[in-house]
Order: structure tokens, then sequence, then C-alpha cells
């Protein structure tokens, strides 16, 4: 059996010279069961002790990996003992296989995937079981407009550069932009002419160049590159219509 994306973490470890932690959480129950009051057992410490020795022979495979690889598992609540380690340990990435998506998954959203991309403070990367191995096309979305984004931008060119070079696959970056409150000022209420908002469209534009520009160049490249769209539209859909194109 393979694991996509344990051999990709190891590979991009190995790429970064940087550290992996294979981690692993087993749910616990809010109370102890009829069989562990009955027989005076801890299942919990059973189940991590059976999932200990799984993650062992998981990580037995990449031995010969030149890397340092640690392994961890602990009880909880999965995406609380996640956080929790990324926040005690500073881990720059979280790869993460994704849930199969049955239509009960579909429905809810309390699932670990989510919680961890709405709260994990580091990226997460989520890796469906059945990717193709190795990707053919990465699309990177990176926000350079704002400062406080921009560790953020910098570490996801680092990782898709690298991981594109790693998988000899094409690089597609994406940056989303929109001038704020536009419907309000087209409708004629702020005493803006079309041709001024056009003007104010075109240079918020250029603005949003420049600020991708700047963050490309550290990787030789620039917004003149096929590669590179800068595309006008709120994030998500101008993301994903971007994705399917790719």
């Amino acid at each position: 059996e393979r694991y996509p994306a344990l051999e990709r973490a190891v590979a991009l470890a190995r790429a970064n010279n940087a550290r992996l932690t294979v981690f692993d959480v087993v749910p616990e129950s809010d109370s102890r069961t009829e069989a562990e009051k009955r027989f005076n057992v801890d299942i919990a410490r059973i189940m991590r002790k059976d999932r200990e020795d799984e993650v062992d022979a998981l990580v037995a495979r990449f031995q010969d990996s030149d890397i340092s690889m640690r392994k961890r598992v602990v009880n909880g609540i999965p995406f609380v003992e996640v956080i929790r380690a990324v926040l005690d340990n500073g881990y720059d990435l979280v790869i993460k296989t994704a849930r199969p998506l049955d239509s009960f998954v579909k429905r809810t959203l309390g699932s670990t995937d989510l919680h961890l991309l709405r709260k994990c403070p580091c990226p997460i990367w989520i890796d469906r079981s059945d990717a193709a191995m190795p990707y053919n096309t990465i699309l990177a979305a990176v926000d350079p407009a704002d400062s406080g984004y921009l560790d953020s931008a910098r570490l996801i060119m680092d990782l898709a550069t690298s991981l594109a070079k790693q998988e000899a696959a094409s690089l597609a970056i994406v940056h989303a932009w929109r001038l704020h409150g536009e419907s309000q000022l087209r409708n004629g209420r702020a005493g803006i002419s079309s041709t001024e908002l056009e003007m104010l469209l075109n240079e918020t534009r250029e603005q949003y160049r420049e600020r991708l520009n700047a963050l490309l160049a550290d990787y030789g490249m620039s917004t003149d590159d096929d590669g590179v769209h800068l595309v006008k539209g709120d994030p998500a859909p101008s993301i994903r219509v971007l994705s399917k194109e790719s």
C-alpha cells in the first residue's frame, strides 16, 4: 500500500533540509465505556499503543531517507491536538490525507479537515488519498497585497516552487484582487463617473501587479509569465475557476 501524502512529505523535507514529524491522534471517548469499567482496562492506552506500532512500521519504510524523522501518537480531539503540536513546536506546514468525501461528510461541517483549514496557525496541505503521483500541475494562490500575509505568501511560493521542481510539474501562480466598494461606486450614488471609476480600477490593478511582481522577483518570475494570473474577482470563486482551467 502506498501513502502519497507521506511520500511527498518525505521528499519535500529532503529537498528543503527540513525535519519531519509523523503525527497521529487517537480520538478519545468522553467517558469510560462499560467494558473499561467492568474489566478495569484503559482502551485509549491500548488503542494508542496499537497506533504507535502502525506508525513505527510506516516510518520504518523511510528509515534510509537522509532526513530527520520523528513520530508521535497522542490521544485527544484530532484537530485540537494537531494545532497544539503546531503551537508547541513551531511547525511550518501540516500535510494531511483528506477524509474520503462520502455523502455524509459532504453534508457536515465539523470535519477535522475543515477545522484545521479554518483554525491552524500554519499552512495546511490536504492531499487526496487518490491524488496522482507525481502531480502534473501545481496552483499556488498568494496574497502579497497585505504585509501581514507576506510571510505566508513567501512560504507558499517556497513550497510551490520546490514541489514543482521535485515533481517536474508545471507551476501556476494566482492572485485575485478587487476594488473595495466597487458596486457602490458603480451605481452612481458616490458621484463618480464611469471614466473616473475605470481609471481607479486601472490604478488599483497596477498596485496589485507591483506587489505581486515584488514577491515573484525572488523566484525569477513576473506577471508577464504565462503561468502567472492576476485576476479580478473574489478569491474563492476566481481560484476555483482557474483551478479547473489549469
